[in-house]
């Protein structure tokens, strides 16, 4: 039931404009003036965020098959093989140093658009990643969000094109 309504959310929130005035926004790096805040202001915002649930929805491609893409507090990487690994960097306080890395099931080509979705349940204790509003893969090992490296995702500085990025404050 969650990956059928999750594919419902995806393929609403592919549509333009959809979820531009609704309250779970919480954060539009596409929003008037959001590419242009600095690092301070968006810390500050972050410090304001409740981290027990939460969504972010990416459109995006990569240029080339080995790129990777810092997204603020994940990265995407795109593998030889297609695949898709999304990696979350621990933050300085975490006990487990090792980043907690989902690996997609499908696979993508580079220069084509894909919807790139991860989602955190402090309930469930899980992360989990969709690509194209299709489940992938869930992690086994439980890491708090207060405890990853969360930074402004700069988009200047992606090989390829990010054409949506928003967070949620729920998990979808």
């Amino acid at each position: 039931m969650r990956r059928k309504v999750w594919a419902l959310i995806a393929a609403l929130a592919s549509t333009a404009g959809v979820f531009a005035a609704e309250p779970q926004v919480i954060f539009d790096g596409f929003a008037p003036g959001a590419k242009n805040k600095d690092q301070a202001s968006f810390q500050k915002w972050r410090k304001n965020f409740t981290r027990r649930l939460f969504s972010a929805d990416v459109r995006m491609k990569f240029d080339s098959v080995g790129a990777k893409a810092d997204l603020g507090f994940f990265t995407c990487e795109l593998l030889k093989d297609g695949t898709l690994r999304v990696i979350f960097i621990p933050g300085k306080t975490e006990l487990t140093p090792a980043p907690l890395v989902l690996t997609s099931q499908d696979k993508v080509k580079a220069g084509e658009e894909f919807d790139l979705a991860v989602n955190f349940s402090a309930e469930r204790r899980r992360y989990s990643f969709y690509l194209n509003g299709k489940y992938q893969s869930e992690n086994a090992v439980f890491k708090t969000p207060e405890t990853l490296h969360w930074t402004k995702p700069d988009f200047a500085k992606i090989p390829g094109k990010v054409s949506r990025f928003r967070i949620y404050d729920a998990a979808l």
